[in-house]
């Protein structure tokens, strides 16, 4: 018994992403921290380069989604990438790999923020771990996927930066 407690005490004085939860990050940017112009559509408009760790166990897949919850209409979708196997733990800069589904540009693959002028948005780029691949149509939407994937999700994680004109 007082194995298993300190074994606990040990695990909960332990940096949350060392105890195994799925982790995203960007060389391109901090959590919280604006997002640079050439990952926007007043740049070079293409996806900035991610990274993810501690997977949870059992994880066949990702699938990646952007939002931007703050436009006008309500959510607003950047970016869906699916089918990304569990074997890869990154994506360049400029990533088309993978099934790239339709973003609400109503184009495929990723579509950099375009804000109103103004106010600043906040884009989650949200990562979830999937214990199954499932089907999706060639290019499916944010909706789409999240149907799809919703019985299979493992665990997720999100990474936000920002960004106004």
């Amino acid at each position: 018994m007082r194995k298993i407690v300190m074994a606990f005490w040990v695990l909960s004085c332990l940096p949350a992403g060392a105890r195994g939860e799925l982790r995203l990050w960007s060389p391109a940017f901090q959590p919280g921290a604006p997002l640079l112009v050439e990952y926007t559509a007043q740049g070079a408009n293409v996806s900035p380069p991610l990274s993810w760790s501690n997977a949870p166990r059992g994880t066949v897949g990702y699938l990646l989604i952007c939002t931007d919850t703050d436009a006008p209409s309500g959510a607003f979708t950047h970016w869906v990438c699916a089918n990304i196997p569990a074997s890869v733990h990154e994506l360049p800069r400029g990533s088309q790999a993978y099934v790239q589904g339709k973003n609400d540009f109503g184009k495929t693959g990723y579509g950099g923020p375009d804000p109103p002028k103004g106010k600043v948005h906040h884009y989650h780029f949200r990562l979830l771990a999937l214990s199954s691949q499932p089907k999706l149509s060639a290019h499916p939407t944010r909706a789409e996927a999240l149907k799809a994937v919703g019985p299979f999700t493992l665990g997720e994680t999100d990474l936000v930066g920002v960004y106004s004109r």
